[in-house]
């Protein structure tokens, strides 16, 4: 039964999830490298959030394609019955429950954020046969970063907001690419996909630019994180699903590589290494447990 949950809530990817807020609250001025361990309470709790948050979305996520599961994904826990899907949608609702609670007991923008998240969450699997599916799916990711930016003074202004575009351009490509990897051959949604993913990298290298520009081999790092990531998603374009979805795993990762060097730019290698620290529990359990 644990084993069934724990597949269901996608455990590998939790992991990705706390990096997010670390981003959005070092871009707020919230973190700073050295800063007392004290003043990272109210962070943890939204981390502990995000990743309740991110559980529930993707157990609704399962019970919204269990039909399509039955197909493509037999061994899923809804269609191999191994877990029924209201009780599926029972554990959806306890967990988004339970992230709203943990931010909102933050704050109250936190809160506010938090449930906008989990109407984000929503529509993306109500809309998901639409062609704007995954600019919500992105928007979710930038949202989750929006948990840690309300902890922050700073305005919400261009600036500010501009990692949050980044990483929602990110996801929304890699959820293009990801649309179809139960199926062979070359598909269009593919190219786009990896065309977006691409243009998201580039908007990243502007980022830490803007915020540290004296920070050349931090850039530099971000260049060879595109160029693998780029050149894994090339290789994978006209591959078999199993190759496909070996691809759509390193792009999950990339999340935290994302963040973790977001972080590095604007708070210090160590407040960095933190973030990058998520990488490690994701690549060991995408071993046991399928991130996809």
């Amino acid at each position: 039964r644990l084993r069934t949950f724990l597949e269901l809530v996608r455990l590998p990817n939790l992991f990705t999830a706390p990096p997010d807020v670390i981003a959005g609250a070092c871009a707020a001025g919230a973190i700073l490298d050295g800063m007392p361990a004290a003043r990272w309470l109210p962070a943890g709790a939204l981390c502990l959030a995000s990743m309740h948050l991110y559980a529930g979305g993707v157990a609704l996520n399962d019970v919204m394609d269990a039909e399509r599961d039955e197909a493509d994904r037999k061994d899923r826990p809804i269609p191999s019955q191994r877990i029924s899907r209201e009780a599926a949608l029972r554990v959806s609702i306890l967990l988004l429950t339970a992230g709203a609670v943990l931010a909102l007991a933050v704050s109250a923008r936190a809160g506010l954020v938090a449930l906008g998240l989990i109407g984000a969450m929503i529509a993306y699997n109500m809309l998901k046969a639409w062609w704007f599916a995954p600019v919500v799916m992105g928007l979710c990711r930038a949202l989750n970063m929006g948990l840690g930016m309300v902890l922050g003074s700073r305005d919400a202004g261009v600036e500010l907001l501009w990692p949050a575009v980044c990483l929602g351009l990110y996801v929304t490509g890699v959820t293009i690419f990801a649309r179809r990897e139960t199926r062979a051959g070359v598909h269009w949604t593919r190219i786009v996909g990896l065309s977006v993913v691409f243009a998201a990298l580039l908007a990243y290298l502007q980022v830490g630019l803007r915020f540290s520009p004296q920070a050349s081999w931090l850039s530099a790092a971000l260049v060879g994180i595109w160029s693998f990531t780029c050149g894994l998603g090339l290789f994978a374009v006209r591959g078999r699903p199993a190759r496909v979805q070996q691809a759509v795993v390193v792009f999950i990762l990339g999340i935290v590589l994302l963040d973790a060097w977001l972080v590095a730019m604007l708070a210090g290698l160590a407040t960095g290494a933190i973030a990058l620290a998520f990488a490690i529990p994701f690549m060991l359990l995408a071993r046991e447990f399928r991130p996809t």
